[in-house]
């Protein structure tokens, strides 16, 4: 598949599940700041390992995964204070 084509099929999935993705994180941190903060970061993580997404499978689902450890690596720094 062409790049452009892959970056049309990213934020064609992107923008379907955006809001559910937001809801996950908003569900495992509690703070409409904190969450917007992840929120961009998962953003910014899916579209770097958008080539790692299997076409055809659940977007949602692997989206969610990668949300979750953009959460812990949150939650990391928040306990251990480094970053």
């Amino acid at each position: 598949m062409a790049g452009g084509d892959r970056t049309s099929e990213f934020v064609a999935l992107f923008a379907a599940h955006d809001r559910g993705i937001y809801k996950h994180i908003l569900a495992l941190l509690p703070d409409a700041d904190v969450t917007q903060e992840v929120f961009q970061a998962t953003s910014v993580t899916l579209w770097e390992k958008f080539g790692e997404y299997r076409p055809g499978s659940n977007f949602f689902a692997w989206s969610c995964r990668v949300a979750y450890f953009e959460v812990l690596k949150h939650r990391q720094a928040f306990v251990c204070g480094c970053c």
